[in-house]
C-alpha cells in the first residue's frame, strides 16, 4: 500500500534560526490572522517583494481651514484603503491558497 503524498512534501524547505520571542511573535500573529505560522511568514516575505506604491499625503499648509484638512486627510484615506486591497489582491493573486483550511494552536 502506498502512502498519500502532500504537495507541501515536494516544497522546498529552509531552517530558520530565530531570535529568542519571535516564534511566539509569529504564532500570535498567526492566530489573530487565522493562518498557520508558515502561512503567516510566507505572506510576510511575499508582501515584501510587492512593488512599492508611494502613499499619497496630503498638502497641508498652517493658513488650510480645518474642513479643507478634513477633507484631504479623509480623500488620503480613502486612497490609503484602495492601496491596501490592491495588495491583499496581489497577495491572493500571488499565494492561490487562502481557502485553505488553517491551523488552530491551542
Amino acid at each position: 500500500m502506498s502512502e498519500k503524498t502532500y504537495p507541501s512534501q515536494s516544497q522546498d524547505r529552509f531552517i530558520v534560526r530565530l531570535p529568542d520571542g519571535m516564534r511566539e511573535r509569529i504564532a500570535e500573529e498567526a492566530r489573530k490572522n487565522n493562518r498557520s505560522m508558515n502561512a503567516e511568514i510566507v505572506t510576510r516575505l511575499e508582501s515584501s517583494f510587492l512593488p512599492m506604491v508611494p502613499i499619497p499625503m496630503p498638502d497641508l499648509k498652517s493658513t488650510d481651514n480645518v474642513d479643507e484638512i478634513l477633507e484631504r486627510l479623509s480623500k488620503t484615506v480613502r486612497e490609503l484603503s484602495r492601496y491596501q486591497e490592491h495588495y491583499l489582491s496581489l497577495l491572493k493573486l500571488r499565494r492561490g491558497d487562502f481557502d485553505k483550511p488553517r491551523v488552530n494552536y491551542d
